[in-house]
């Protein structure tokens, strides 16, 4: 079990950082490329696609990989997945009106326009989780890659053209696309939209429980970015923005790890004390010399990577760095909490997290605020731990 959870690990970290540091190249282009004030309106459309998703989304990946595999599974995960992919589209048509009025009319036409992708992403989705559920991670980083890298190329030559935001929503809009048919052609699945319905009660299921803690973390990271955006103004949040993604970054390159690996081993594996610590020590070797380099040199990182006109985010990226560290901890608890259905105390640590962030950006301390608020919400998966033992360690699981 051992070496089969380090093979996935390394075929995981293998296959996903090759595109991982594309996309990190293509952002510093676009960065330079483009202004602040475009990557604050693209955060604004985005945080408020992410809102929609908050309300309608379903984790049917999720529940089609914790659920045993039939001959029509798949068929009814896809069927699923095809009608949950055009609710997003249906709440962003009723909201066009309201949002073109609360913002620039701008930001209501880029995120219905966005919002069109969704039911690709949906299927995507699906299709990739069935070849996760085989832990054939290569493939599915390899899949995602790919369409990420080609919309990537396609924005930087329309930002470099001048279009500004628009190669932004363009990169959105063409990855799901891309993504959907790359993935369609590689695999060679034959999509069918049949679907049994005991199967689709028990998806439905496993994912209405989802929704509050998935949810919850959307909330955690998107509301915030409204709130910058409508207070503080785009040009802010792109400063803020590409601070939170520089930061991110460690988190990012730790996905593969602590979200998509962890989740399958917990999920269908012997949960061992070994592994989770395995992948603790694994996080706490990458993320601390990084986020020790971006708390004590900020305006030299920035200055280097972004160039002189990001230098006001130097100081997002200092207190930011501590967000950077303590993030990927913080998922691969979730990780291990989803796998074992206590989803609700995912959810408690997420609003309750998101409450003390709310409370900071309110009292005028943004930079304090997300690395607070995830110490505060890592603290909270530590007293379940403490006192409920979600995590059995008694028998030598969790």
């Amino acid at each position: 079990m051992k070496n089969k959870l380090y093979r996935s690990i390394g075929i995981s970290v293998s296959s996903s950082y090759i595109f991982f540091a594309i996309n990190f190249l293509g952002q510093l282009v676009l960065v330079r490329l483009l202004r602040p004030e475009d990557f604050g309106v693209f955060a604004l459309v985005m945080s408020i696609s992410a809102m929609i998703d908050l309300f309608v989304s379903f984790s049917i990946p999720m529940a089609y990989i914790k659920e045993r595999e039939t001959e029509s599974l798949f068929k009814s995960a896809c069927f699923l997945s095809l009608v949950v992919g055009f609710l997003p589209l249906l709440v962003s048509s009723v909201a066009y009106f309201p949002l073109s009025h609360h913002y620039d009319p701008k930001i209501a036409q880029y995120l219905l326009i966005v919002t069109l992708t969704k039911p690709f992403f949906s299927l995507s989705a699906i299709m990739i989780a069935s070849v996760e559920k085989k832990a054939q991670f290569g493939k599915s980083y390899l899949l995602a890659g790919l369409s990420m890298s080609s919309s990537l190329v396609i924005a930087i030559s329309l930002a470099y053209l001048g279009f500004d935001e628009i190669s932004l929503i363009v990169r959105e809009v063409l990855r799901g696309v891309i993504l959907f048919f790359i993935v369609k052609a590689y695999l060679r699945i034959p999509l069918s939209f049949s679907f049994d319905k005991s199967e689709i009660k028990r998806l439905l299921s496993f994912s209405s429980k989802m929704i509050l803690s998935r949810g919850s973390e959307v909330g955690y990271f998107k509301i915030p970015f409204l709130l910058i955006g409508s207070t503080f103004g785009t040009v802010t949040l792109g400063y803020f923005s590409q601070a939170f993604y520089l930061v991110s970054l460690v988190s990012t390159a730790l996905n593969p790890i602590t979200e998509k690996v962890a989740f399958v081993f917990y999920s269908q594996m012997e949960r061992s004390k070994h592994n989770f610590r395995t992948i603790n020590i694994i996080i706490l070797s990458i993320s601390f010399p990084i986020s020790i380099a971006l708390f004590t040199f900020p305006g030299e990182i920035i200055s280097t990577i972004y160039g002189d006109k990001w230098l006001e985010s130097s100081e997002y990226v200092r207190y930011l760095a501590i967000f950077g560290f303590v993030l990927p901890f913080f998922n691969n608890h979730k990780s291990f909490l989803y796998s074992e259905g206590l989803n609700n105390i995912v959810t408690v640590a997420y609003l309750f997290s998101l409450c003390l962030l709310i409370y900071l950006l309110h009292i005028d301390l943004l930079v304090y605020a997300y690395p607070a608020s995830i110490a505060f919400g890592l603290f909270i998966f530590f007293l379940v731990k403490i006192y409920k033992n979600p995590t059995n360690t008694g028998d030598g699981k969790g």
